[in-house]
C-alpha cells in the first residue's frame, strides 16, 4: 500500500523516503500500522510529538493498533525546543 507523509518542522536531516521539502510516499506492507511507519522516522531520536493519519490525530497510545489504508496522508509533528 502506498501513503503520503509529511514532515512538519522538517530540518533537512536524511529520513528514507522523504524529499528536501519533508514530503514523500511510502510503499508499506498491506498490515502495517502506525507504528511500522514511525519506525522509518529513526532520525527524530525520540517518539513523535504528534501524528495525524487524514488530518486526525492519533495518540501514542493507539499507533501500535492503528491501521494504515491505501491512500492516507500521514503527517508527523516532532517534538520542538525553544522558548
Amino acid at each position: 500500500m502506498r501513503i503520503s507523509v509529511r514532515l512538519a518542522a522538517y530540518t533537512g536531516r536524511p529520513a528514507p523516503g522523504i524529499g528536501s521539502d519533508g514530503r514523500g510516499v511510502w510503499d508499506l506492507g498491506e498490515d502495517a500500522t502506525l507504528e511500522d511507519a514511525l519506525g522509518r522516522l529513526e532520525h527524530f531520536g525520540e517518539a513523535p510529538a504528534m501524528t495525524l493519519v487524514n488530518d486526525r490525530v492519533v495518540r501514542a497510545d493507539s499507533r501500535r493498533e492503528h491501521r494504515l489504508a491505501e491512500g492516507d496522508r500521514l503527517v508527523v509533528m516532532p517534538p520542538i525546543d525553544g522558548g
